[in-house]
C-alpha cells in the first residue's frame, strides 16, 4: 500500500496537517524540532515518497521544467542541455527533457512533452516550433525562454551570436594565407539571415576572395564526409575550410583522411561549437566557442523571473562567441 501523510500521522499520533507541514518544509511555531525529526524519521522508515501530482493540485506548481530541443543526441545539444539541467536542479526543479519533432502546430499540440504540466519551458534553438505552438495555443500562459543560436522575439530569449566568432575564424584563415576558403553549411544556414554565413561572405568579399560553398541537407558527420569528398573530386581541395558546426567538421576531417590529405599541412580547418570530440582527434580542431555556461545561466535566470512575474516586459539578451585556435588551423 502507498504510504500517505495520513498513515504517517496515525503512526505518530499527530495530525495530518503537522506531517504535511514538516514534509513540505513549511515553518510553524507550533511544531517543535523534536516533532519534526520524529516525522522525518518515521516517514523514511515507512518508505514515504511525495505525491507530486497531489502537491501540484494544492500549490499550482509542479516544480518541473520542460526542456524542448530538436535532437538531444547531437553532442552540442546534449552538452548544453546537461548544463541547463544543472541550474534547474540546483534550484530544486526536476526537468523533462526530450527531442521535439519538427512538426507543424497541430503536431506539436499532440506530443506528450507539450502536454505535460510544467512550471516553465526552456526551448533550445527550436524557435519555429515554439512559435507554431504559440500560434496554435493563443491562451497558453506557461513561461517560455528560448535560447541558443536561434530564438524568437515572442518569448524571453538568450541568443548566442556566432557572427563575431565566425568573423575571427575567416580573418584567421585569410591571415594564415588561405585564398580558397570553402564554407561547408547545411540548407537552413545557407543565407544571410545566419550570422556565420554573413561573416564568411563579408570577410571573403573584403579580402577580395570568392566565396565557395558546399551545401549539405543536414549536419550529420557521414553526410559531411561524403559531401566534402564529392566536392574535392569535382573542384579540387581548397586551402581552408570553415564548417557550420563541429559535427560537420569531424566528418570533413575524416573525408580528408580518406583522400590522403592532412590538416594543417594540406588544408586548414575551423569548426564551430567546441564539442569535446574536437580536442581528441589526431589533429585537434580549431573551433568557435559559444558561451554555454553563461547561456544556460542567463536562460534560467530569465525563466525564474518570468515564473515569479508573468507580466514583466520581455527580456532579450545576446552573448558573443569567440574563436579557439588549435592545431588544425595553425601553420
Amino acid at each position: 500500500m502507498r504510504v500517505t501523510i495520513e498513515s504517517i500521522a496515525r503512526q505518530l499520533n499527530v495530525s495530518p496537517a503537522t506531517v504535511s507541514r514538516v514534509l513540505n518544509n513549511r515553518e510553524s511555531a507550533y511544531i517543535s524540532e523534536a516533532t519534526r525529526q520524529r516525522v522525518r524519521t518515521v516517514a523514511t522508515e515507512m518508505g514515504y515518497r511525495p505525491n507530486r501530482a497531489a502537491r501540484a493540485l494544492v500549490t499550482g506548481r509542479t516544480h518541473v521544467i520542460g526542456v524542448w530541443a530538436h535532437a538531444t543526441s547531437v553532442p552540442y545539444v546534449a552538452r548544453t542541455l546537461y548544463q541547463a539541467e544543472k541550474y534547474t536542479r540546483a534550484a530544486g526543479y526536476e526537468t523533462i527533457v526530450g527531442p521535439f519533432p519538427n512538426v507543424h502546430a497541430a503536431g506539436v499540440q499532440d506530443t506528450l512533452l507539450a502536454q505535460w504540466p510544467v512550471d516553465g519551458i526552456l526551448a533550445f534553438e527550436w524557435f519555429d516550433t515554439v512559435e507554431a505552438y504559440l500560434d496554435y495555443n493563443p491562451g497558453f500562459h506557461t513561461p517560455i525562454v528560448s535560447f541558443g543560436a536561434y530564438t524568437t522575439a515572442r518569448t524571453d530569449s538568450v541568443k548566442v551570436d556566432y557572427y563575431p566568432g565566425a568573423l575571427e575564424a575567416i580573418r584567421h584563415l585569410v591571415g594564415a594565407g588561405c585564398r580558397r576558403i570553402l564554407y561547408a553549411v547545411n540548407e537552413w544556414g545557407n543565407g544571410m539571415h545566419e550570422g556565420r554565413f554573413r561573416a564568411y561572405v563579408e570577410t571573403m568579399q573584403a579580402a577580395g576572395l570568392s566565396p565557395e560553398f558546399v551545401v549539405m541537407q543536414d549536419t550529420h558527420r557521414a553526410e559531411a564526409r561524403q559531401g566534402l569528398k564529392n566536392y574535392v573530386a569535382a573542384k579540387g581541395c581548397p586551402d581552408g575550410i570553415f564548417f557550420l558546426c563541429d559535427d560537420m567538421a569531424i566528418g570533413g576531417y575524416r573525408a580528408l583522411c580518406d583522400l590522403g590529405l592532412r590538416a594543417p599541412k594540406d588544408v586548414l580547418l575551423v569548426g564551430c561549437d567546441n564539442i569535446e570530440d574536437t580536442e581528441y582527434l589526431e589533429c585537434p580542431l580549431s573551433t568557435i566557442e559559444p558561451p554555454v555556461d553563461a547561456l544556460c545561466a542567463q536562460a534560467w535566470q530569465l525563466l525564474q523571473a518570468r515564473m515569479i512575474d508573468p507580466e514583466r516586459p520581455l527580456q532579450h539578451c545576446v552573448l558573443p562567441s569567440h574563436l579557439l585556435i588549435r592545431e588544425s588551423s595553425s601553420r
